[in-house]
């Protein structure tokens, strides 16, 4: 069980920088939405390396609020996790479909967040190596749904870029 709080709280830091308050700096930081960066800084306080990949989207809101969806990769243990993480309401569950390969669900949703554990091991990670396009599909706890494409170009660079870091 603390696994998966660890992996929740993984998720919610990761939607964290990309929203709230200072979320448009972070987000101009970032780079221009939907191009996959991996991100690595040191933990200040453990000296620890904290990688991760990710690519965001922007999504328009009628109050004028900025909203994200995103996608990140982390290393956790010997294989790799991925976050889908939206700044829309609570999720119930999620799914992704690379291309026209079958659709994937996730295994653990909390708040704004689903988890696909096993990453590399599940072959998701060949999947987003050689895809062009990931399609996610977040379900809201009310019931509404919202599909969002990402572009996969760039992430096979960027994963390789993340990994090399984490040496």
């Amino acid at each position: 069980m603390n696994r998966w709080k660890t992996i929740a709280c993984l998720g919610l830091a990761g939607l964290g920088l990309l929203s709230g308050n200072a979320g448009a700096a972070t987000v101009e930081e970032l780079g221009p939405e939907g191009q996959w960066i991996a991100d690595c800084t040191i933990d200040r306080m453990t000296d620890t390396r904290n990688c991760r990949v990710l690519v965001y989207r922007l999504l328009g809101d009628p109050s004028g609020n900025a909203r994200v969806a995103a996608i990140s990769v982390v290393p956790v243990g010997k294989d790799f996790e991925l976050f889908l993480t939206i700044d829309k309401g609570v999720v119930e569950r999620c799914a992704l479909r690379v291309d026209r390969q079958p659709r994937i669900e996730s295994s653990v949703s909390t708040i704004n967040v689903c988890v696909f554990p096993n990453f590399a091991a599940d072959k998701m990670g060949e999947s987003f190596r050689g895809g062009t396009t990931v399609l996610t599909r977040y379900t809201f706890k009310d019931g509404s749904q919202q599909d969002l494409d990402f572009p996969l170009k760039g992430f096979k660079q960027a994963f390789e870029d993340m990994t090399r870091s984490l040496k």
